[in-house]
């Protein structure tokens, strides 16, 4: 299965456990992260912290910022 590496351990959490989120503007991305790791066959969820991966941090800063990704 795949495995899943994120810098937030409360996404993460709510992730793995299927627990929805309370704020209504994040629960259609929550379902639609829930359908792909379905999908995907994730087995296993991680937690890195943001500060250890600075490169990662920062590419994700200039997209949302952008609102692009590559």
């Amino acid at each position: 299965g795949l495995h899943i590496v994120g810098d937030s351990n409360l996404i993460l959490t709510q992730l793995q456990k299927r627990r929805v989120p309370r704020a209504r503007h994040l629960r259609g991305l929550y379902g639609q992260c829930r359908v792909l790791a379905d999908r995907l066959m994730v087995s296993s969820w991680s937690h890195h912290l943001r500060h250890l991966n600075k490169t990662a941090d920062g590419l994700a800063n200039i997209a949302m910022d952008t609102k692009q990704s590559k």
